[in-house]
């Protein structure tokens, strides 16, 4: 029976980001993203309502953009390319 640790752990992981998840994919990214998530769960224990005013402020620039964007697809249509027939 193999022991369970943190070496084994640690190799798990880099196993699992070498084979699955590509540096030039969209899991890389929601990785990255992912590692943001500890120190605001860390502030959170600390700071409670900074940690969330901060979070709120956050998802609303965040839903403001999205918005902002198809505002500005919908006023700004791509033109379509030539039909070659």
């Amino acid at each position: 029976m193999s022991e369970v640790g943190i070496h084994s752990f640690v190799d798990a992981i880099g196993h699992y980001k070498d084979e699955v998840a590509s540096s030039e994919g969209g899991l890389w990214i929601v990785m990255m993203d992912g590692l943001l998530l500890i120190p605001l769960a860390m502030a959170a224990f600390f700071y409670p309502i900074a940690a969330l005013i901060g979070t709120a402020v956050a998802v609303v620039f965040s839903i403001g953009g999205l918005f902002g964007v198809r505002e500005y697809q919908r006023r700004h249509p791509h033109a379509s390319p030539p039909d070659h027939r």
